[in-house]
């Protein structure tokens, strides 16, 4: 029978090796723009406050007809709805026909959308422990006209990468490791890009964030083995006496 020092040790070297995965189209939330861990909102100012979305459609339609049907939405209610972050939640293809240009979302496909005059669509991430978090990026053009953006990377106010879209379908891809502290936030803004209109601009978005758990636990490993060693003198040495 294990001692309880013992089991105590295999259960901290046990809970120290599980990483948490969020991810921003997985996690899609139709109950709220702001559910722990994630916020969908807008910002006038590239790394500015966010206003999180104030209205939800599921089944949107945007004048486009039961193209549309089954892509829930996140908007701020400003002219024509945008800025937006939309998905696709149902297990087909979505496309908005005439008089768009057909933009197609795949099942399970995340889009942000810039606002009418500007601002910009941004998706929040806020840390809930400290961890390392690897973090990975993928953006592309929606839109076949084609989408004109630019997307921006931040760690609270620190920019991690910015990058300009011009092209339907051709991925950007990024990946960072940082650390965060509870609270810090990763945020990714998409604005009206280089020709300063919002039209056509609909942005595939992939964001992945997992936890590094031995940039944690590093410590508590090391301790949890020095807690088994002596564990195992103890034992030898009870076997002596």
């Amino acid at each position: 029978m294990k001692s309880p020092i013992t089991f105590a040790c295999v259960v901290l070297l046990g809970t120290s090796a599980g990483a948490a995965t969020y991810n921003a189209a997985v996690d899609f939330s139709l109950a709220s723009s702001s559910t722990s861990p994630w916020t969908y909102g807008s910002s006038t100012t590239l790394g500015g406050a966010v206003t999180p979305f104030p209205s939800f459609r599921n089944n949107f339609d945007i004048g486009s007809g039961p193209n549309a049907v089954g892509l829930a939405i996140w908007y701020s209610g400003l002219p024509n709805q945008q800025p937006s972050i939309a998905y696709n939640p149902t297990g087909s293809p979505i496309v908005l026909a005439t008089p768009f240009t057909n933009p197609t979302w795949a099942p399970g496909q995340l889009s942000m959308h810039p606002g009418v005059t500007g601002d910009y669509s941004v998706l929040r991430f806020t840390a809930q422990a400290y961890f390392e978090y690897d973090i990975s990026m993928t953006v592309s053009g929606l839109d076949p006209r084609p989408t004109s953006t630019d997307v921006h990377l931040f760690k609270n106010n620190l920019n991690l990468n910015s990058t300009t879209i011009n092209s339907f379908g051709v991925p950007f891809a990024f990946n960072t490791r940082v650390i965060l502290n509870p609270g810090d936030r990763i945020e990714l803004a998409v604005g009206w890009g280089s020709n300063q209109e919002y039209s056509f601009d609909s942005t595939a978005v992939e964001l992945t964030i997992q936890s590094v758990p031995e940039s944690r636990t590093l410590g508590f490993i090391i301790a949890g083995i020095s807690s088994l060693a002596a564990c195992g003198l103890l034992r030898r040495w009870r076997t002596k006496a």
